[in-house]
């Protein structure tokens, strides 16, 4: 009898660590999207550092306890690296894990990229002993057989998979959260078929720039597989204000809502916290539930890493600032009126020395405009190639062949992201950039957009991009082949 209820309150442990680990998953997962999915280690762009703790159903003996501790960071050659230390108490059942994390990002075109993630490590599993007592019975003799095999530690290797899918400002993925099968605390494991694909998550999100891209507002949805247990979806919504804060709520399919709040300090930390109210229903356990997260980034972005998704710092996966009606500037629409060949004809005068010519220079001066006759020229091509914009330029000789500029970024609200790309045209005012991006885009190029950058004070309409200088430089010699991008170049943007 003692045994059966020692039993009892063993597999109630094992039932709730190992059944249905999904009522233990964080609620704050888009602080550190890697607890969710692998392939998301090393998106912050640089060296991160993320601690995460969560009681569930606070105030209830027994009830689960989960820490956790990740070191990641974005290496050279597209390569991703992390580290994981957690533990979770379960009533009796302590877990201790660790994990390395690897993986790699594949750049498919400008801000489209898809990344890999594999995780291996191992667990160990003790049971507290010590605190069982079913008084001076044989129960509680320190010989039985059951008694010893619980005392011991237990070893199980670990592992996890995923892949994801990532462009400015959508994200999604798919994940197998366990690699290999459970060994339970018993030297008489379960006898289960186990395979990986038994347990699948599903996950997507997407950023909504609003206010000039001020503040954000962010969707996310999960769906949880698991072979035996009925499918469960999450839902949260969270709205960044002014990228100094956030605000939001989220739902578990059978464990109820969640309040989210958060604060983020010079790009660099977020702190957020969660409370999980009692849940209802099937799984009514009438206790609160809390959580905290703290993520810090160190260090700075190198010009040969990407950064395709940071909580932290969601000012920099912001989209360009869009511009209203497109409406030159005057003092850029003025000369336009004044042919430089006019002007030049002054020379003709027969008394070349006569003082009154000299102060006729600094007038002359603006007309001949260099960077106002190269925008003029830019944006008549729109009217010049709008029947055909595909014609090719048959020259071998390409204007500016080797010209690839180094830009710092700078702060702009519309900065131009780090990278390296195509340029088509370089402009003073937003207005005559987005006259010429749209233009473009009217003539069928899809992946045109333009940004600023303050090093410059000028604006850039670029044609494509990536973080393969190699790769851009093929995509640029594929443009120069047309009429219309023939003086197209190169531009890196690096920190």
């Amino acid at each position: 009898m003692k045994n059966c209820k020692l039993l009892f309150c063993f597999f109630f442990c094992l039932w709730s660590r190992f059944s249905d680990g999904q009522d233990i998953a964080f609620t704050q997962f888009y602080v550190n999207p890697s607890l969710l999915n692998p392939s998301f280690t090393g998106t912050e762009g640089r060296p991160v550092v993320f601690l995460s703790y969560r009681k569930q159903w606070a105030g209830l003996q027994g009830s689960p306890s989960t820490m956790n501790f990740s070191l990641q960071n974005s290496l050279p050659n597209r390569l991703n690296l992390g580290l994981n230390v957690s533990n979770q108490q379960v009533g009796l059942i302590s877990t201790t894990g660790f994990s390395v994390t690897g993986g790699y990002t594949l750049p498919l075109a400008t801000n489209n990229f898809i990344r890999f993630g594999i995780s291996f490590g191992g667990a160990f599993n003790k049971v507290d002993v010590s605190s069982l007592n079913f008084g001076n019975s044989a129960g509680n003799n320190p010989n039985d057989p059951l008694l010893a095999s619980l005392a011991g530690n237990s070893f199980q290797p670990t592992g996890n998979l995923g892949v994801s899918y990532h462009t400015k400002s959508f994200h999604a993925g798919i994940a197998l959260p366990t690699l290999f099968k459970p060994i339970y605390l018993t030297s008489s494991a379960f006898s289960t078929n186990f395979k990986p694909f038994d347990n699948l998550v599903l996950h997507a999100s997407n950023r909504f720039y609003l206010a000039n891209g001020k503040n954000v507002f962010e969707p996310f949805v999960i769906y949880r597989l698991s072979k035996g247990l009925p499918g469960q979806f999450e839902m949260a919504a969270l709205f960044h204000y002014q990228h100094l804060g956030w605000v939001g709520a989220s739902y578990k399919q059978d464990f109820g809502m969640s309040g989210l709040l958060g604060l983020k300090m010079n790009k660099l930390m977020a702190l957020g916290y969660s409370y999980s109210l009692p849940s209802s229903g099937a799984n009514e356990i009438g206790r609160a539930s809390h959580e905290i997260h703290l993520a810090y980034l160190f260090g700075e972005h190198k010009k040969d890493v990407v950064q395709t998704y940071s909580f932290v710092d969601t000012d920099k996966e912001k989209i360009h600032k869009k511009a209203g009606p497109v409406v030159a500037k005057k003092t850029e629409t003025k000369p336009a009126a004044k042919p430089v060949p006019q002007k030049i004809e002054v020379k003709k005068e027969p008394v070349k020395t006569v003082p009154p010519v000299l102060p006729a220079v600094p007038v002359v001066g603006p007309v001949v405009d260099a960077q106002h006759l190269e925008e003029q020229e830019k944006i008549k091509r729109l009217e010049v190639h709008a029947e055909n914009p595909l014609e090719e330029h048959n020259q071998t000789n390409h204007p500016h062949a080797e010209r690839h500029e180094f830009v710092k970024r700078g702060g702009h609200e519309a900065e131009m992201d780090l990278g390296d790309y195509v340029i088509a045209g370089v402009f003073r005012s937003e207005a005559n950039a987005k006259h010429y991006s749209d233009g473009l885009k009217k003539m069928g190029f899809g992946d045109i957009d333009y940004g600023f950058l303050t090093a410059k004070q000028l604006w850039y309409v670029h044609i494509a991009g990536s973080n393969d200088i190699i790769e851009t430089r093929k995509m640029r010699d594929q443009f120069r082949k047309l009429h219309v991008f023939r003086d197209s170049w190169l531009l890196t943007v690096h920190n």
